[in-house]
């Protein structure tokens, strides 16, 4: 898993001084804005890139893409080599897809596990504030002394009364 494909040492100028592979010492690479961002000192530089632009010397190396890095060799401030490591990019980039999958489930999990738990709390809630609600209808209703029907609402059940026996039509 993201095993080294290569390694190169170069100089400043481009040249491989040493290298895993046969016949590629002393040839000369291209500087790249890798390499030169590499060459400031400041701290290494690592691509995901296809094999095609992989930047690096010798036989094309055996994989779909790459993770390219540059590691500056630095002595007294002064960057002496880079030192370039190609590492087959397929399994880590399998693990990346793995971890997005997993956190895409993750989150879709808790989603739900949220949305059920606000369910049952509104729930609750409304049963609450409805057996609250027919509390409080009840007492406007009732004598809070005796416990019987008040004024009103025996006015307003018999207007309840006569208001259906007109509409029925039905003798009383």
């Amino acid at each position: 898993s993201g095993e080294i494909l290569r390694i190169e040492v170069r100089l400043p100028d481009g040249r491989t001084v040493a290298s895993d592979q046969s016949g590629i010492r002393g040839a000369t690479a291209s500087s790249s804005a890798d390499f030169s961002a590499a060459l400031t000192g400041s701290n290494a530089t690592a691509t995901i890139a296809d094999t095609s632009a992989s930047e690096a010397l010798g036989p094309s190396l055996a994989t779909s893409s790459v993770l390219r890095e540059y590691f500056p060799l630095i002595t007294n401030g002064r960057v002496l080599a880079v030192v370039g490591v190609w590492r087959d990019a397929v399994p880590i980039l399998a693990e990346l897809d793995d971890l997005r999958r997993n956190v895409v489930l993750v989150t879709v999990t808790a989603g739900l596990v949220a949305a059920f738990v606000l369910y049952l709390v509104f729930r609750s809630a409304q049963t609450r504030i409805r057996r609250q609600t027919d509390a409080l209808i009840d007492a406007t209703e009732r004598d809070t002394l005796t416990g019987t029907r008040n004024h009103s609402a025996m006015v307003e059940a018999l207007a309840r009364a006569v208001a259906e026996a007109r509409t029925s039509a039905a003798p009383t």
